[in-house]
């Protein structure tokens, strides 16, 4: 059988953390992309709390851990826009290290947009003003060869805490990122 294998890296927007079903996004992401003739995996290494230093600490230990995983999703953000925010400058040399340790493993990347906070959650811990400065690096940082996934507009009521994804909210976050992947592939 074919078979592919996405690996997932990044924070709790990923690992299902307000899912009433205790559901990651990697977990559906394998379904998502799922065609005729080729199973695919997801693989879910997102740490709750992640932040791109943090990140940065144990990715390259993290992708070499899956040889099989040919592309790379990155989710992570949302705790360094926590007060006092990363600075923007820290933000890009982590993020462009990110990108380039992919590169040097030689793994595709797909980059997540961070979304703002939505609804009642964690109103004064998240800074907006540095999730869309974060997400203009992010795009910045992204080449030519890197589509970013867009989660800047989650659908309403996805979101119970006003930030983390319930269960509808992680197959929306997996179809978006299956669609990015299956729209860079073609």
């Amino acid at each position: 059988m074919i078979y592919g294998m996405v690996l997932c890296v990044g924070d709790s927007l990923l690992t299902g953390a307000r899912d009433e079903y205790d559901i990651s996004v990697p977990m559906l992401l394998g379904d998502a992309l799922s065609v005729k003739g080729q199973k695919w995996l997801g693989v879910d290494c997102a740490v709750n709390g992640e932040t791109t230093s943090s990140l940065l600490r144990h990715l390259y230990k993290t992708v070499k851990a899956y040889p099989e995983a040919t592309e790379v999703v990155i989710c992570v953000g949302t705790n360094d826009a926590k007060e006092p925010a990363l600075p923007e400058e820290l933000f890009r040399r982590n993020y462009e290290e990110i990108l380039k340790t992919l590169s040097v493993l030689q793994r595709r990347a797909l980059v997540c947009l961070v979304p703002q906070r939505g609804g009642f959650g964690a109103i004064d811990l998240i800074c907006p003003r540095a999730i869309r400065g974060y997400n203009k690096i992010i795009r910045s940082a992204a080449s030519a060869t890197i589509t970013p996934v867009d989660f800047r507009k989650v659908p309403s009521g996805f979101r119970p805490d006003g930030i983390h994804f319930d269960f509808r909210g992680d197959q929306w976050a997996a179809n978006k990122i299956a669609e990015t992947i299956i729209k860079s592939r073609s």
